[in-house]
């Protein structure tokens, strides 16, 4: 486990496989324990993060260059379907 985020009756998380160095994100339904969605996993496999939860929308963050820690690049999400409602690689979040 990497990191944990809540939304409405949801948990996000995100797992980190640092041997392969590959992300993957999850959604559980904290009411029911029920698995929303999990294995999800962005076309930047291990450089990214997430950010924040907004509503039912998850922000995640890449970075500028793997070996500088500076965010760049966005991803969101549907908290509940783990779909990418959008990504734009020259946004930074403040």
């Amino acid at each position: 486990m990497w990191k944990l985020l809540c939304a409405e009756h949801i948990l996000l998380g995100d797992t980190r496989d640092v041997k392969n160095h590959t992300a993957s994100f999850f959604a559980l339904d904290i009411q029911t324990g029920r698995t929303l969605w999990r294995d999800s996993t962005l076309p930047q496999a291990w450089w990214i993060g997430m950010q924040c939860v907004i509503g039912d929308t998850l922000l995640l963050h890449g970075f500028e260059k793997p070996d500088m820690p500076i965010p760049k690049g966005m991803y969101a999400v549907n908290v509940r379907t783990g779909a990418v409602r959008w990504s734009d690689p020259t946004l930074t979040y403040l």
